[in-house]
């Protein structure tokens, strides 16, 4: 392994020796390679708003790595790794080009790869883990292992999830968001969960829609901020910070109010570059009811761990819409080191999503009419999701949406925004015909999407989160995640055209649910992806029966 590696990357093999890390400073931090194919270019960037700043990547294979306080436990990296070092540009990333000899590369073989980022404030942030197979040329195999998480998790209606390290034990665990609590369902290492949200949040619980894991204080740990909801009785429950002990217990921090005519969800960080994560967090109902101006959104700013409402932010022209935000998605899409903010609206008839370009100090310009395409022939959408992703390999993020108007042709019930890249860095052109096929009916209403590499070819493939409807009146209806396998890589087509894997979803009799998000993360340490999707319903049963599925690539 080590003779084909030195021959792979033509680098010396080097240990990272004497380090501490956490899993996420606050800032965007970010690995992504392209396929081990031999006769290309193997491509790897970091992406970092640590400009300026020391970077690496490594190679090899897994290892728990333990280090003192404040971080006590760095979680799974390469040991004995093969490594490349540079600086995060102003561009945001470091990237290496290699070309690969002609000789299949690692054939069959499986290789780890993080990067990190020496941090302003002295230590190394890391991005997650990821894994690529050498010739990579077979989908995603899927085993049900729903019995793999606990009993509550099937009885409780979930609205979201997040995988995060929350207890530093070197394996991802699952913060679900559920209306009536947060859930911390606990990774024994090998995927199999337990429900220790009594001891690790034993009091000050809240409801939310969405909840986020970040450092806000910047001392090593994952801390929790839950978007809130409605109670009961209908009371509005407030944005909540939870702060971290270090070992994954968690207490009550801070609250916070907005103007929106409710908290539905957030989207975090470090949008004024100096190494803390902000978050703009905004409200509204599932179909923009109010169709009156209000403010659709509140930006809190990140000062060495102390958050304060950003004023101007909240009587600026774009955050002042008759149209509601339900969700929102952050990166860098011109590339300049900064991240700009997609902000997915809806209302009926549909509401045209905003894209803000960031200036670097946390303030934003709305530059949608300039820099996105029209859709609906100018009336836009319904959206409900979105999330920036490069899906083509360039090294530009392109914008994939979720919506959930079904009265609009199928085509337009999901967006696919491509980057004109390098030619118009953040400017985008429709590519609907790439996504989702004309007519398909499990692809209507639309409530989430996200991306990972699914196959450890390379390249990002999509998971599409529809809700269960009546379709065609017949038994058991339509509507369940949707897995689309990106067609370079693996699959030996065109990187960025994407196609339904029609044996992705099958478990058990009545198929569908509602559902508006899951979570795409290694849960057994692996290195290939797993799958859970929360149920928030169903049309001809109440279900609750959330899922988990292992990756058995």
């Amino acid at each position: 392994m080590r003779s084909i590696l030195l021959t792979l990357l033509s680098i010396a093999a080097l240990l990272l020796t004497n380090a501490t890390s956490a899993q996420d400073a606050g800032s965007h931090c970010s690995l992504e390679t392209s396929g081990l194919y031999g006769g290309t270019t193997f491509t790897i960037r970091l992406h970092s708003s640590e400009i300026g700043r020391p970077a690496t990547v490594m190679f090899g294979q897994p290892a728990s790595i333990v280090y003192p306080a404040p971080n006590p436990v760095l979680g799974i990296m390469p040991a004995g790794a093969y490594r490349f070092d540079g600086v995060i540009d102003s561009q945001g990333v470091f990237g290496v080009d290699y070309p690969l000899p002609s000789r299949p590369i690692l054939s069959g073989q499986r290789i780890f790869g993080q990067g990190f980022v020496l941090h302003r404030n002295g230590y190394y942030q890391a991005s997650e883990r990821i894994a690529l197979i050498g010739e990579a040329s077979s989908k995603a195999m899927w085993l049900d292992a729903s019995s793999y998480l606990p009993a509550s998790s099937f009885t409780a209606t979930g609205t979201d999830s997040d995988a995060v390290d929350y207890d530093h034990d070197g394996d991802l665990d699952l913060v679900i968001s559920y209306q009536a609590h947060v859930a911390f369902l606990t990774n024994d290492g090998s995927g199999l969960f337990t429900d220790e949200t009594a001891t690790r949040l034993p009091q000050g619980n809240h409801g939310a829609f969405h909840s986020f894991a970040l450092d806000f204080d910047l001392d090593g740990d994952q801390d929790i901020l839950a978007t809130g909801g409605f109670d009961a009785a209908g009371v509005l429950i407030p944005a909540t910070l939870f702060a971290n002990d270090g070992t994954g217990h968690f207490t009550l921090h801070t609250e916070f109010s907005t103007a929106a005519p409710e908290i539905d969800s957030a989207v975090v960080g470090d949008f004024t570059g100096n190494g803390y994560p902000d978050f703009y967090i905004m409200g509204g109902t599932a179909y923009g009811a109010s169709g009156m101006l209000h403010q659709i959104g509140s930006l809190y700013l990140n000062q060495n761990g102390q958050f304060s409402l950003d004023t101007a932010t909240e009587s600026i022209g774009w955050n002042n819409q008759e149209a509601e935000c339900l969700n929102a998605c952050t990166g860098d899409i011109d590339n300049d080191g900064d991240l700009d903010i997609y902000l997915a609206m809806t209302q009926p008839g549909g509401a045209n999503n905003i894209l803000l370009l960031n200036d670097g100090t946390g303030q934003f310009t709305d530059v949608s009419l300039a820099q996105l395409p029209e859709l609906n022939w100018g009336d836009g959408d319904k959206s409900s999701d979105a999330t920036m992703a490069d899906l083509n390999g360039d090294g530009y993020l392109d914008i994939l949406v979720a919506n959930s108007h079904y009265s609009l042709s199928a085509e337009y019930t999901g967006d696919l925004l491509m980057n004109r890249g390098a030619a118009a860095p953040g400017f985008f052109d429709d590519k609907n015909a790439n996504w989702i096929p004309n007519g398909d009916p499990d692809c209507v209403i639309n409530i989430g999407v996200q991306t990972a590499d699914l196959d450890l070819d390379g390249d990002l493939d999509i998971m599409l989160f529809p809700s269960e409807w009546f379709g065609t009146g017949t038994f058991p209806f339509v509507g369940h995640p949707t897995l689309f396998l990106n067609q370079g890589g693996a699959q030996n087509g065109i990187e960025g055209m994407f196609e339904k894997d029609p044996t992705f979803w099958t478990p058990g009799p009545i198929q569908t649910l509602f559902t508006s998000s899951g979570a795409l993360f290694d849960a057994d340490a692996d290195g290939d992806v797993d799958f859970y999707v929360p149920c928030t319903g169903g049309i001809a049963v109440d279900k609750t029966n959330d899922y988990f599925f292992l990756n058995r690539l």
